[in-house]
């Protein structure tokens, strides 16, 4: 075994992952002088999105830069390597493989903060739509989307290739703070956690659910591809007049992000009981799995009883 270690955190979206990547990234000097090397892959990136790209013809760019973070953690002379990007959750099998081949020897840990799906999917719905993903609704956002939001699946292929024990989970709980779940998960050795002490930081947080709505129906009047009753979902929205359209929308989600911070901060997603109980329903057993093999002694309240709001 190698004797020097990687830290490799994979999310989820939605559960603080921006504020930590912008917490390692403003301390990237004081992680160096402990011996963490916290690489910085593309100018203006906190994170190293570069080593998870999420479509096959991208694969090569991303082993490329994992070569090259490798070389320079070699370099460095540093003891453990940290990197951190959401698209670790989803990235190609392919990939998985030949990241698995590249870090063979090495001593590899796996950090995941979840959230419950009831408070996590909307605030990944409210994201994507920012992002120009078209659906019609969450409820049309849920059933397109929910296989994908069970966390041991997400995690079985890094638990299998990296053992239980070096998979580092931790829940995200309402007005808990991402950034200590996240140093807590990286334990005492190292520095990480010292370093980050104290440090609270919130980035990207997104548009208030009574507000997301409009966004919606700018993107239903001003698309290419119309977001009509039969609307798949999962596609970017093509701009019917781009140069014009992209300035406006802009504005327009600038506008609603600071309107969310104001007054309309402490809004909440109002599923209905029906629609809380199907989410509830899909994830129990996934998560009583997951709660058992990773989570340990945690209290199991963060997938409990149905609630009448969800964040």
């Amino acid at each position: 075994m190698h004797s020097k270690k990687i830290l490799i955190h994979i999310g989820m979206g939605r559960c603080g992952s921006s504020s930590i990547q912008y917490a390692l990234s403003s301390k990237r000097l004081e992680l160096a002088a402990k011996g963490i090397n916290y690489p910085a892959t593309r100018p203006g990136d906190d994170a190293q999105h570069v080593l998870g790209w999420l479509t096959d013809d991208k694969i090569e760019e991303s082993e490329q830069s994992w070569r090259e973070v490798l070389s320079g953690f070699t370099q460095s002379g540093s003891h453990t390597l940290l990197v951190s990007t959401e698209n670790f959750t989803a990235i190609p099998y392919r990939l998985f493989d030949s990241i698995r081949k590249m870090l063979a020897g090495y001593s590899v840990e796996v950090i995941f903060i979840i959230r419950n799906q009831r408070e996590l999917l909307p605030s990944i719905y409210a994201q994507w739509i920012k992002a120009r993903i078209a659906f019609r609704s969450f409820d049309h956002f849920y059933r397109v989307t929910k296989q994908e939001w069970h966390f041991s699946h997400i995690l079985k292929r890094w638990s299998d290739a990296y053992g239980v024990e070096n998979m580092k989970c931790a829940v995200l709980r309402p007005k808990s703070d991402a950034i200590q779940l996240f140093s807590e998960c990286c334990g005492e050795d190292g520095g990480v956690r010292e370093i980050l002490r104290d440090t609270n930081i919130r980035m990207n947080a997104g548009i208030n659910p009574a507000l997301i709505r409009f966004l919606v129906l700018f993107d239903r009047l001003n698309s290419r591809n119309k977001i009509s009753s039969t609307f798949p979902g999962w596609n970017h929205i093509e701009p019917s007049r781009p140069d014009r359209n992209a300035w406006v929308r802009e504005k327009l989600v600038n506008f609603l992000e600071i309107r969310s911070k104001s007054r309309f901060e402490k809004s909440r997603w109002n599923l209905s009981k029906k629609l809380q109980s199907e989410i509830a329903a899909e994830y129990e057993a996934t998560n009583t799995e997951f709660h058992a093999k990773y989570l340990g002694q945690e209290p199991k309240d963060w997938f409990g009883s149905v609630k009448s709001k969800c964040i």
